[in-house]
């Protein structure tokens, strides 16, 4: 009875229990033991779990799942004000023992959340749900809130807002401005939708005139049609810009040709590669670099080919070799100098030789102005001879100096920076206000001063200078009966002219300033030919008075060539074929016949044999006949005892150098000392090979750094060795230089592996490839590659320095220079290691970029700065080299 009763009050509780936590179990709870576990679903949230009477007693929190969701959803509705959980159950895939997966939590429920504004439900794991109250995730914890539907409409309230934004911008207006009324531009989400006309196709060859894209007759796009394009606004801005620039840069270009006397026709542009929005109006095939280009007509009429702006300025628009600096100066000083002291105009001399001693130049007087000092004197200093030249420094200074003492006015005038008008007006001004006798000049200065005035009488005086010239070369043709044979109907005097000389018939070139000063009678061809004549009988008469009797019985041949070739050519002697330079005084052949009471060659004494001679390495040559002629009887070549046709004399290394042929016709060259070893080498003894071209050397066999070398002149015939090898490979140099303006460079240095110098040797012929990259740039060849270093890359950047510098007309670049932020003191360098460079201008900021970006066409590649002065954003839009 008493087992009985407890039972009873056993199943009670554990009724009472899951009747209270809304718990529900399908087993029998009579035949359950108190120990004994047995299974549990709750139905607040189906979760199933297992449990004892004796577990149930002792805890209030049956239901894991159901106590950890009551109390996130009480912290939840409580933080959360325009959402609520209404409702949640358990999920098994939150459940890591049942899906695998780690990290999930075993508890883990499913809630549904009422969006309070819209009533929207939304269901989202529970445990994610705690970072909204949870205060370093509150902005995580928000986003999982998004209602899609009030979402949805605020996004049209924003799209609706953005398209009327875009129709109220006054791009579409600045667009219609820029491309022409028949552009059509539609605002939409995100852009706008362009349709705008095109100019290409319309014009014969693309020639399109220049007026068709000024806004005043604008008939559309030159860099292509735009149909129905969808363009962010962003872009369009950017599109419409681009073409405002163009315009811009395009009137500034008509202005400045029309100082030299040229006109801007047509101009066509060149699209990038792979670019939807750029179509291009010219020939793709025929320009390689992007941007525009223009044709001219030059001020002898003459029309140019499409040329860049920057060539057009670089040849002065058909000009070139025009002295315009000092031109432009002579007609600033008329407008600003009309009248004199005595209010008579002023007369102007140029290049005056009679003021100074020494028959010094004086570019520009003003004869009567300022008569108490004899006029007003202007010096130009536009070349760079004025601040380099030792000479031309110091000239400059004593004319000061005579001016200073005897009273006159000299006024130095500097490089005029920019081939501006108004510029080069304010340039001398300034020059003259810090001139000491200012005081005199000033009142004397017209105070209105119209530029137009200025460029009128620029122009009238270059169309007149080459009048004058022209008319001075027609009057030499007619009277020494030459034939001009160039087309043009104008000249400049350093312009080149071609004609037939009237004497011997032969076709010559001359600058036209020689051709008029010298009075041109002979061409060069009858001139050389009348001196060499007067030359030769000179030279004769001076032999025979000196060797008298002796002159007779030298050898005709040598006789003639004694007669024929100056004192300091060399003498062939007709045995050994060995050229012979007689080093000292004029006299020093002269001497020789008299000692020897005739002609003796000193290599050979026209016997075959080494006995005496005056240059250098006589010694050496004694010394190395043995060895010489050992080698060749080793080798089986040629006469031993004729040795002395096979060797000359390196001066530079200061040994004799042993020339040998092999049998295929290869030819070799070493010092007999390297011959010795080539004999001496095991491996050339098995291959039973002297010659380095004939076999290869099997892979780990060290050729000489001569073979290399030759090897490497093939494709670089100057090109040396800077040191040895170093880690297996060579640093070299190709030799070779580049002129950029008045900066010589030498081409940077590279690293070369043997083993591919070898293989690229067998493989490829001159002409095909390049060890050297900037020889690589100017022939268009593929780039190579190899390892870079920091004084290549530094020289590269000098390339680039100098290259703008002489477009801003200054004159240093030594500021130019980079560094590496890390491994400072090695110097290999990667493509994507991080450098420092700073432009030839050290008021300019540095950048920090990566040898890829600084060297990298579509970056910007050089100072955005100095870019900005020469009107481009990238170095590639100048020149693809350097």
């Amino acid at each position: 009875m008493r087992k009985h009763e407890i039972k009873n009050k056993n199943t009670k509780e554990l009724e009472k229990i899951l009747s209270d936590n809304k718990l529900k179990t399908g087993v029998d709870i009579d035949k359950l033991k108190c120990k004994e576990k047995f299974n549990i679903t709750c139905t607040v949230c189906n979760f199933e779990f297992s449990n004892s009477l004796d577990n149930m007693r002792n805890t209030n929190n049956y239901c894991k799942v159901c106590s950890y969701a009551k109390t996130i959803t009480e912290k939840f509705n409580y933080h959360s004000k325009d959402h609520n959980i209404i409702n949640y159950e358990y999920s098994e895939s939150l459940n890591p023992e049942l899906t695998g997966k780690k990290g999930k939590p075993r508890h883990g429920a499913v809630a549904t959340i009422v969006h309070k504004t819209c009533g929207t439900e939304i269901k989202h794991e529970l445990h994610l749900l705690k970072s909204i109250f949870t205060e370093s995730h509150v902005g995580n914890g928000m986003r999982l809130l998004r209602c899609d539907f009030c979402s949805g409409i605020e996004e049209l309230n924003k799209i609706e807002l953005e398209i009327t934004r875009l129709k109220k911008s006054n791009l579409i207006e600045s667009a219609k401005e820029i491309w022409g009324d028949k552009t059509k531009i539609k605002a939409t989400n995100g852009g706008y939708i362009v349709s705008t006309p095109s100019l290409e196709g319309i014009y014969p060859n693309n020639e399109i005139p220049v007026q068709s894209i000024m806004p005043k007759n604008v008939k559309g796009r030159i860099k292509g049609q735009l149909e129905e394009e969808f363009i962010s606004e962003k872009m369009l801005s950017k599109l419409i810009n681009e073409d405002k620039t163009l315009i811009h840069k395009t009137e500034k270009l008509i202005e400045e040709a029309r100082l030299y006397g040229a006109e801007i026709k047509n101009i066509a542009y060149i699209p990038p590669k792979n670019n939807r929005l750029y179509q291009g109006s010219s020939q793709k095939t025929k320009y390689r670099k992007q941007g525009e280009y223009y044709t001219i007509s030059t001020a002898s009429g003459n029309t140019s080919s499409l040329k860049t702006p920057f060539r057009l300025r670089e040849t002065l628009f058909g000009r070139k070799e025009i002295r315009r600096s000092q031109t432009l100066l002579l007609c600033i000083l008329k407008e600003l100098f009309p009248y004199n002291e005595d209010g008579d105009p002023v007369i102007w001399e140029e290049n005056n030789r009679k003021i100074l001693e020494n028959n010094w130049e004086i570019d520009i007087r003003g004869s009567n102005l300022i008569k108490e000092n004899n006029g007003l004197m202007f010096e130009y200093q536009g070349h760079q001879s004025h601040l380099e030249c030792i000479k031309t420094i110091t000239r400059d200074k004593k004319k000061i100096e005579i001016s200073k003492k005897l009273g006159y006015i000299l006024i130095v005038i500097n490089r005029f920076k920019k081939e501006c008008v108004t510029a080069a007006t304010e340039a001398t001004l300034r020059a003259i206000k810090k001139h000491e006798m200012h005081h005199k000049i000033s009142p004397l200065i017209n105070k209105k001063i119209q530029i137009e005035n200025i460029d009128r009488d620029y122009k009238s005086s270059i169309e007149r200078k080459i009048r004058e010239v022209y008319d001075a070369a027609k009057n030499i043709e007619k009277r020494y009966k030459h034939k001009i044979l160039s087309e043009k109907k104008s000249f400049i005097k350093n312009e080149v002219l071609q004609y037939k000389c009237g004497n011997c018939g032969s076709n010559n070139s001359i600058e036209a300033k020689h051709f008029i000063t010298k009075n041109t009678v002979y061409c060069p061809n009858c001139q050389h030919q009348k001196n060499s004549e007067y030359a030769c009988n000179r030279r004769a008469e001076e032999y025979k008075s000196q060797l008298k009797n002796i002159w007779n019985e030298i050898d005709e041949n040598i006789k003639s060539q004694i007669i024929e070739k100056p004192k300091s050519s060399t003498i062939k002697c007709p045995q050994c074929d060995k050229e012979v330079k007689f080093t000292g005084d004029k006299n020093a052949l002269s001497k020789w016949i008299l000692h020897f009471s005739k002609f003796l060659c000193p290599y050979c004494l026209n016997k075959g044999k080494i006995i005496f001679t005056n240059e250098a390495g006589l010694k050496q040559c004694i010394k190395a006949e043995k060895k010489c002629k050992k080698i060749m009887s080793e080798l089986s070549f040629g006469d031993p005892e004729k040795w002395y046709n096979h060797i000359e004399f390196d001066n530079e290394k200061n040994e004799v150098i042993l020339t040998i042929e092999c049998n295929n016709g290869h030819i070799s060259k070493h010092p007999p000392r390297k011959w010795t070893q080539i004999l001496n080498s095991k491996k050339r003894n098995i291959i039973d090979s002297y010659c380095s071209h004939c076999h290869e050397i099997s892979h780990g066999s060290s050729y000489d750094d001569g073979v290399h070398l030759e090897r490497l002149k093939k494709f670089h015939p100057s090109a040396y060795f800077i040191h040895e090898r170093r880690n297996g490979f060579f640093r070299a140099s190709c030799g070779e230089h580049s002129k950029i303006g008045e900066f010589d460079f030498e081409h940077p240095e590279f690293h070369i592996d043997p083993h591919i110098l070898g293989h690229r040797f067998r493989k490829y012929s001159r002409g095909e490839t390049s060890f050297c990259y900037m020889c690589s740039l100017e022939f268009s060849w593929q780039l190579p590659g190899g390892k870079k270093t920091m004084s290549s890359i530094n020289l590269r950047l000098k390339h680039r320095a100098a290259f703008i510098a002489d477009m801003l007309g200054e004159h240093s670049i030594e500021n130019a220079s980079l560094r590496k932020t890390k491994n400072l003191y090695e110097e290999d360098v990667t493509s994507s290691e991080t450098i420092i460079f700073q432009c030839h201008d050290v008021n300019h900021p540095t950048i920090k970029t990566t040898f890829n970006n600084l060297f990298n066409r579509h970056k910007p590649g050089y100072c955005k700065i100095c870019l900005a002065k020469v009107f481009v954003s990238r170095f590639s839009d100048l020149t693809n080299k350097y």
